[in-house]
């Protein structure tokens, strides 16, 4: 449950996370901070855009928003710009197994079999 409290000035920690509740129908933000806050972003996406314009990273930002409205859940790294989407990936095929073999060209390259 996310807290009912005032949004940070600044995002702490190296990354961030945002789900989207579809349940609920709300963003929830999910901080890097020794406590693991949460807070409720609400579910107007111009509100939560513009509360990423005011932390200055409007562009990550957005691209958060999006991935988490998608997949669900998306994670937001300032330092390197990068927003990437989280899911579990279910799969019925084995996993590939990676083997070392040596080869006359390609010696140092690993493949897949």
């Amino acid at each position: 449950m996310a807290n009912q409290v005032q949004l940070p000035e600044t995002l702490p920690g190296d990354f961030f996370v945002v789900e989207w509740d579809r349940l609920r129908d709300r963003f929830v933000l999910y901080v890097d901070d020794p406590d693991k806050s949460s807070y409720d972003l609400g579910n107007d996406i111009q509100v939560a855009m513009r509360r990423f314009s005011i932390w200055g990273i409007p562009d990550l930002g957005n691209r958060v928003l999006d991935l988490a409205r998608e997949f669900g859940l998306a994670q937001g790294a300032p330092g390197t710009n990068r927003a990437l989407p989280l899911f579990k990936r279910v799969s019925d095929q084995p996993r590939a197994q990676v083997q070392f073999e040596e080869d006359v060209n390609h010696a140092c390259l690993p493949k897949l079999h």
